[in-house]
């Protein structure tokens, strides 16, 4: 045939070209990224710029309006044109104050006309000097105010405000206000997410002053840091070595320098932005840099996706045109080969035919016989009768069609052979020859295994229909392995099945002979022997419980091929034991993997067998494993669903619970309210050197924790979305055994070991608090009997790639709780089922069977570990690992102490407790506050209604007789809409802060609350407009 090569000559070309064109799409697209990347790196440059210009222009707006108000003063006018300094600081003080704390004034100068300093309100001592600043001399030439920036000889940046002053027509002086603009920078950071960095040239500082100022300020004064500047300012403490090298004249002389620099692993694109001063003079830059990482990682992403696409296409387009020109060489090829002889059609396609087939003569003749024909027979039987032959018959056979064949007709047949009692499908066709003769060609198709295969998928679709019937698992299980080896005739065979949770932990005898020393490393799953039939009925022994990757059941369940299938178990090197299988006189083996619904494994089918396996029977096999996984999931499903209403009970006794002790939780708050306020208000009555003062404060901090107990019932009790967020465990642990510690008998000694050098978590506080409880309960409820000792012990660990169990997890720092007991422990085969759901060791009545697996899919849920060891008399210790957050974050919080705020509104106070509301009463009075009091929600509407301007805010409880808060507040702003309303409640599962903030409530508070932070709370309702 000859070769038309014609598909290699076009495609070369048309891949190139392909090519071409998909990679400059590539290279375009690319381009077009980066320009837009520049753009916002432009943009990000424009916009720190107008907002510096802006932020200062806004902070000498308001300087100048400072100092309109000063121009104003008529007390410091004549103060400042007698020159009196002690009139005019002491009138002038107050003013800086207040300026200083509202609006970061931190110069305040008195000039007089001859520009001599008067008084520096910041620095009293310090005054005469002359002041030369191009701001007073621009104030001194206009007449008019001036302001800008100025450097300063300790290197910071200052913005100064300076207005002549005028007493009719005659200059007296000048008045200026300055501020430091450092706080900008930190703005800018804060709104536009860049990092800055503020450099001043050399020349224009003293390095001798500028360093003893940098020290004085508390800053880093690092003056050979770079070759011609100094950073007097930066947003961030790291530095890019990369930026050293361009901190030069040079490259700062143009706005168009772009530098590309790392810091922290992150990517940052860098732009100057020069600065000057009010005169001016350029005296330094502000480096901007703009975190490009996100940007240039989607860049490289939305590349690859392209590039992706593109070799897609183009292999898409290519493979379509290497089918179609394939087709065309196929037909050319097809033609050539149509020229051929037909003389040896019939014995050349005989030959060749896997089915016995013959050729006999009109006189029965045996005319051929292929190769297929005499290995049946057992020799070639050419010349000799075809029913003596083939059948063995010594006249013709009974289903003989001679008489059809020879009147030019085709028959078929369908026989049991009386030699060998085989099923064939026998085919019979007329061959004619010139002279007028007809021969007979016969096909026997042998269908003995398609009649095999027919009849066991019947009984196996008997099976099917038993084990849709009610039994145990056990019990279909077997029926499975009976029916086996009674349709397959197999010596025997066995089920495992997988136990989540259970540990295989010792070491596989035979792992060295297939795979090699590691083998048995699969420790967490285990195979369990649940069902066997044939010669082996039992299911304990050595195979009871084979771990992954030992013996012939465990590779078949470690591997990831769907069965390990062989023929020759006397000979396979993966079948260890050779001898026991010549024994026994075994043939084959076939081991498959159970399959869930979503292609886990969770068991293995296997069986011996004294035949060859054929292929229809192992393709039966395999979808018997599967109904096999179909029986297994219905029984979990049926187990599962007995759970769900199991812990759909639990549900609703926690709801229960959760109702009582929101119950109990209002009605304590309640009455801890007046408790913790009439101790408060003592403690003011009482004098410092009171020996009551002590006795009072301990009144009050019992209350405070009895609030805090309240608020942990709560938590405990309460069913809410989890909100996970950086924690200290260690604070949760401290209050566990605080709570637990008053519930234990004298007979259990609690040791901690609390380490406060543990790293966050990221978790929900009140999970990890149910772990904790849990696990100490559970501690001391083991030693509840007898007595003994609780360990609990918190530290942070590395765990390395050894250590870990679980693919979810990685290598790195955790959290290791650890609680111990020394009651009885516990045997390995309630250690393997510990966690699971409804299992318990109690006593009726005494445990759901929750309390585990609940702290084990809270634990697992944060990508954490929990390990149990337990000898029996010998005790337990629960470990549990959560992760430490890597990211560094700060938790420090700083408390100031700050007044009491008070006020002079008035107020209307509602509250159907007596104690409560006189409590309130003099709380607020001592306050400043007005206050008209009501015990009850209608005389409230009716003191309001009767006149709504005299109040300025309400306070009213929740809970109370005729009217809750809420509905009290909704009549209440019917007839004043804009009234302030705080709540305060004890415990609502009816109203929240944010059912408050909807209904058009502005507070809400919980009871009991101390006097700071009710106040707190009224100033910033009041304040709100």
């Amino acid at each position: 045939m000859q070769a038309y090569n014609f598909r290699t000559r076009i495609l070369i070309p048309l891949t190139l070209a392909l090519a071409l064109l998909l990679g400059g799409f590539v290279i375009s697209f690319y381009q077009n990224q980066k320009e837009h990347l520049h753009a916002d790196v432009i943009n990000k440059l424009e916009s720190v710029n107008k907002l510096f210009t802006a932020q200062l222009d806004n902070d000498a707006q308001m300087m100048g309006a400072g100092l309109e108000a000063v121009l104003r003063d008529k007390q410091l006018m004549t103060a400042f044109r007698n020159k009196d300094r002690g009139a005019l600081l002491k009138r002038s003080s107050p003013l800086f104050e207040k300026l200083r704390g509202s609006h970061r004034i931190t110069h305040f100068y008195f000039t007089g006309p001859d520009r001599a300093n008067i008084l520096r309100v910041h620095k009293p001592d310090k005054y005469g000097d002359k002041i030369d600043r191009y701001t007073t001399l621009e104030a001194e030439r206009s007449g008019k105010l001036s302001c800008g920036i100025e450097l300063g000889p300790l290197g910071t940046f200052t913005l100064r405000v300076v207005a002549p002053w005028y007493e009719g027509d005659r200059l007296i002086g000048f008045v200026e206000f300055g501020e430091e603009i450092e706080h900008i920078t930190q703005r800018l950071h804060d709104i536009l997410q860049v990092e800055l960095y503020v450099v001043i040239e050399k020349h224009f500082l003293n390095r001798k002053n500028w360093e003893a100022g940098m020290r004085m300020l508390g800053r880093k004064a690092a003056w050979d840091q770079f070759p011609t500047v100094v950073m007097i300012d930066q947003t961030t403490e790291a530095f890019s070595a990369g930026l050293i090298e361009f901190l030069d004249e040079q490259n700062r002389t143009s706005m168009e320098t772009d530098v590309e620099v790392l810091l922290n692993d992150r990517r940052y694109r860098t732009r100057f932005m020069h600065l000057q001063d009010v005169s001016g003079r350029g005296v330094g830059d502000m480096v901007i840099m703009f975190d490009v990482t996100d940007i240039v990682a989607n860049l490289r992403t939305a590349i690859f996706r392209v590039g992706a696409i593109c070799l897609v296409v183009g292999g898409v387009l290519f493979l379509l045109f290497y089918i179609l020109l394939g087709q065309i060489e196929h037909q050319i090829a097809k033609s050539s080969e149509a020229l051929q002889d037909s003389e040896e059609k019939y014995r050349s396609m005989m030959a060749a035919m896997i089915d016995a087939a013959y050729i006999c003569s009109p006189n029965f003749r045996v005319e051929y016989m292929n190769p297929a024909m005499i290995k049946q027979t057992g020799r070639d039987a050419v010349g000799e009768f075809c029913y003596k032959a083939i059948n063995d018959f010594d006249k013709q056979c009974p289903w003989c069609v001679h008489d059809k064949i020879q009147q030019g007709e085709s028959a078929e047949t369908k026989i049991v052979s009386p030699k060998n009692n085989r099923f064939y499908d026998i085919s019979h066709s007329p061959i004619f020859h010139e002279d007028g003769s007809v021969s007979k060609m016969t096909i026997y198709r042998d269908t003995t295994k398609s009649k095999q295969a027919l009849k066991r998928t019947e009984r196996l679709n008997h099976l099917n229909e038993d084990l849709l019937g009610s039994g145990s698992l056990d019990e279909k299980l077997r029926l499975i392995t009976d029916k086996i080896v009674e349709i397959f005739k197999a010596d025997f065979a066995r089920i495992w099945l997988i136990k989540p949770g259970d540990l295989c932990d010792f070491e596989c005898p035979h792992a060295k002979v297939t795979e090699g020393p590691h083998v048995c490393r699969h420790r967490e799953r285990c195979l369990h022997l649940l069902a066997s039939s044939g010669r082996y009925t039992h299911i304990d022994g050595g195979h009871r419980r084979v771990p992954f990757g030992c013996f012939k059941i465990g590779r078949v369940a470690a591997e990831d091929e769907p069965k390990f299938l062989t023929d020759d178990v006397t000979n396979d090197p993966r079948i260890h034991n050779h001898d026991w299988a010549r024994k026994f006189g075994l043939v084959a083996f076939a081991g498959y993997r159970i399959l869930s619904a979503d292609g886990k494994i969770i068991g293995a089918l296997a069986l011996f067998s004294k035949q060859a396996i054929s292929s229809e029977e192992d393709a039966q096999l395999e979808s018997l494993a599967g109904t096999t996984a179909q029986v297994i999931q219905a029984a979990i499903t049926k187990e599962e669903k007995k759970q769900l209403e199991s812990q759909l009970q639990q549900s609703q006794k926690m709801e229960s619970i959760g109702t009582l002790a929101g119950g109990i939780a209002h009605d304590f708050n309640n009455i801890l309210f007046p408790i913790m306020g009439f101790s408060e208000l003592a403690l003011s009555d009482t004098p410092e050197d009171s020996p009551l003062r002590n006795n009072i404060k301990e009144i009050l901090q019992g209350a405070k924790r009895a609030r805090d107990l309240v608020k942990q019932i709560l938590a405990f009790s309460r069913q809410s979305d989890q909100q996970p967020k950086p924690l200290k465990v260690q604070l949760i642990i401290k209050e566990v055994l605080k709570l637990i510690r008053s519930s234990l008998p004298s007979t259990i000694e609690i040791k901690q070991h609390i380490s406060n050098q543990c790293g966050l978590v990221m978790a929900d506080a009140t999970q990890i608090h149910q772990v904790a409880m849990n696990l100490m309960t559970n501690a001391f409820q083991a030693m509840e009997d007898d007595g003994g000792k609780l360990e609990v012990t918190l530290k942070e660990v590395e765990l390395g790639l050894d250590d870990l169990t679980d693919q979810s997890m990685s290598s790195g720092a955790y959290v290791c709780l650890t609680v111990a007991n020394t009651g009885p422990g516990m045997d390995q085969s309630v250690i393997s089922r510990v966690f699971e759901p409804y299992f318990t060791t109690k006593e009726d009545g005494k445990g759901t069977g929750l309390g585990l697996a609940v702290v084990y899919g809270i634990v697992k849920s944060y990508k954490g570990d929990i390990r149990v060891y337990s000898e029996p008399g010998e005790g337990t210790a629960f470990h549990v690992y959560l992760p430490v957050l890597k990211s560094k974050i700060e938790t420090e919080e700083i408390d100031a102490i700050t007044p009491v705020q008070k006020g002079t509104e008035r107020i209307l106070l509602v509250d159907d407790e007596e104690p409560i509301i006189r409590m309130e009463k003099q709380m607020l009075e001592r306050l400043g506050y007005q206050v008209t009091a009501c015990t009850s929600s209608p005389d409230a509407l009716m003191a309001f209604r009767a006149s709504p301007g005299k109040f300025d805010l309400v306070i009213t409880d929740m809970t109370m007789p005729n009217m809750t808060g809420v509905q009290l507040s909704q009549k209440l702003l019917e007839i004043r809409p804009d009234i302030p309303i705080i709540i305060c409640t004890g415990f609502s599962t009816k109203v929240d802060g944010e059912k408050a903030k909807a209904a058009g409530i502005r507070g809400y508070v919980m009871k009991p609350v101390v006097t700071s932070e009710i106040a707190k709370k009224i100033r910033e309702v009041l304040d709100q407009d």
